[in-house]
């Protein structure tokens, strides 16, 4: 379910709010940010009792959207929309932390999807309906509840980097979009860039590290300045491609770092909130625009700081814990060492845990459900189940049983940003 939410919520946001096709030359960009960064702000201290209220606030934004286009004051209904909507945004968030890393893909299908639609020879009401509808996907009851974790501090430290870095979305919205809109070679053929980008990150992230990604969206991003700084059609559709695909690496990117901290009520609010004030924040940058070359500059300058923020961050987070105390040193005992410590009390007439059902069980202590052991490892969520059932009959124990004690013993090492 994870990723038909994230699908159906990103076809509506890019086809909508954020300064898409339906909107055509009109942009309410920032009555929808201001209070949707305001409704991040408040989720973050409600906590669980906004899933009482995110299906009532989804349905708001769904049928808003569907009466959009035949209402006079569109900068209020506009407003609304982005209030309701934080919640939305939230709970596909808490969707997602239920299910795999593939979840993600969803925003390639979203894009992908929005794009189709805005080819489509239907009239403004129905493609207005047809989004509305994206929202309502969100409406299907929940199958399990998330196991929430603590939200590291290392988090937090980081919320800047989402900031600077997201200032250069604003700027695009506002600034580069408007150039290359008069000489696009065709209207929305620059989503397919995006989802290059998407695709990539998934592809990539089964072999390198989560830097990797940031690294290539800093790359694209870099390109993408100079070619629109130096004009003309070929050069402004070449700059707003490599933009595209830059933030298909950083929206993987963000989401996954979200995902990691296995908390969505506390980290996609705070997370969200960064991103939408940093859009925010480059959109009225880029009214400076008449200002020669200002907004080009401002853009290189937050993305330069931006990713010098994070690999500075990243690397003095781990000094930061080392040094917290150097009488008492924090020592985390990882899954597979409890795990190790727990094949002592198997029996003699019993085997030791195979590789697998380490592998498996540790996981499983982390937090994992089935389908993301399965994602991880590459094999069947039959197998995975298979391998727990074996691994818990040699421990003797049941998997409740074996989280509680992990719990009772030793504290989870949280997965963070690297």
């Amino acid at each position: 379910m994870g990723l038909v939410a994230l699908s159906g919520f990103v076809l509506w946001l890019v086809s909508f709010p954020m300064a898409g096709f339906l909107l055509g030359s009109a942009n309410f960009l920032p009555y929808f940010l201001l209070p949707h960064i305001v409704g991040f702000v408040l989720w973050f201290f409600v906590g669980e009792r906004l899933l009482s209220l995110a299906n009532v606030f989804t349905a708001v934004a769904a049928l808003l959207t569907a009466v959009y286009p035949y209402v006079d004051s569109k900068e209020l209904v506009m407003s609304a929309i982005g209030f309701f909507s934080s919640a939305t945004a939230v709970l596909v968030g808490y969707r997602l932390q239920l299910g795999a890393v593939w979840a993600f893909l969803g925003l390639a299908v979203g894009n992908l999807l929005s794009f189709a639609l805005s080819l489509a020879p239907f009239e403004g009401g129905v493609k207005y309906l047809v989004v509305s509808l994206g929202l309502l996907v969100l409406l299907l009851p929940l199958e399990e509840k998330v196991n929430a974790q603590k939200v590291e501090r290392e988090f937090y430290r980081l919320l800047p980097f989402f900031f600077f870095f997201y200032l250069v979305g604003g700027v695009m919205y506002k600034g580069f979009m408007e150039f290359y809109g008069n000489v696009a070679y065709l209207s929305g053929v620059e989503v397919l860039f995006y989802v290059l980008g998407v695709l990539l990150s998934y592809a990539l992230l089964k072999r390198y590290t989560q830097q990797a990604l940031i690294s290539l969206a800093s790359v694209f991003l870099v390109i993408s300045l100079p070619l629109f700084h130096m004009g003309g059609d070929v050069f402004l559709n070449a700059g707003m491609f490599s933009l595209q695909l830059g933030f298909g690496f950083a929206d993987f990117f963000l989401i996954l770092s979200l995902y990691s901290l296995r908390n969505p009520l506390r980290a996609y609010p705070l997370g969200f909130f960064a991103v939408c004030a940093g859009i925010l924040t480059g959109y009225f940058v880029s009214l400076a625009r008449y200002y020669g070359d200002f907004f080009i500059v401002f853009s290189y300058l937050a993305l330069f700081l931006s990713v010098l923020y994070y690999f500075s961050q990243g690397g003095k987070a781990g000094e930061k814990v080392k040094e917290s105390d150097p009488q008492k040193p924090e020592v985390r005992k990882t899954p597979k060492d409890f795990l190790r410590e727990l094949e002592e009390s198997i029996p003699d007439n019993k085997k030791k845990l195979s590789g697998r059902e380490l592998e498996v069980l540790s996981m499983l202590l982390e937090g994992c459900s089935y389908e993301v052991v399965s994602e991880r490892m590459g094999i069947t969520t039959s197998s995975v189940r298979e391998y727990a059932r074996r691994g818990l009959e040699k421990l003797e124990l049941s998997k409740e049983e074996l989280c509680a004690l992990y719990s009772e013993n030793f504290s989870p090492k949280s997965a963070t940003l690297k």
